[in-house]
């Protein structure tokens, strides 16, 4: 559990809001990529800034350029390193991948009650008890 603004948060509901943060920093990746797109070709198409996000994960600048370069050639190099360096300062960074299934194909479970169980009647979070 965490506590947050005098509120106890379980880690499944971190995670979500982590989750969400994560997303809308994809979304302004994404918002800033078309606008250097409309700004230098004259369109900012969502699915292109998409396809190079995507293009841009996991290379060196150089092949990036590269790969940007073979996709289309009217491409100028100074735009793709313009690209480049943006996604590289504003794309979220990889996480962890979930917990693996075990051998019979199950995720792992969630104690009774989930993430999401409140802690006992006279308890706190951390199996303390409390005093009034």
């Amino acid at each position: 559990f965490f506590f947050v603004d005098g509120d106890f948060l379980c880690r499944s509901c971190v995670m979500d809001l982590l989750e969400d943060l994560d997303h809308l920093q994809l979304l302004s990746l994404k918002s800033k990529v078309c606008t250097e797109l409309e700004n230098h070709l004259g369109e900012g198409d969502a699915d292109m800034a998409e396809f190079i996000i995507d293009l841009a994960e996991g290379k060196t600048l150089r092949a990036f350029c590269d790969a940007i370069l073979t996709e289309d050639p009217d491409f100028s190099r100074e735009l793709a390193q313009k690209l480049y360096e943006i996604i590289s300062k504003m794309k979220p960074a990889q996480k962890p991948s979930a917990p693996k299934a075990d051998k019979l194909g199950s995720a792992p479970k969630s104690p009774p009650g989930g993430d999401h169980a409140k802690p006992e009647a006279g308890k706190r979070a951390h199996g303390r008890e409390e005093t009034d």
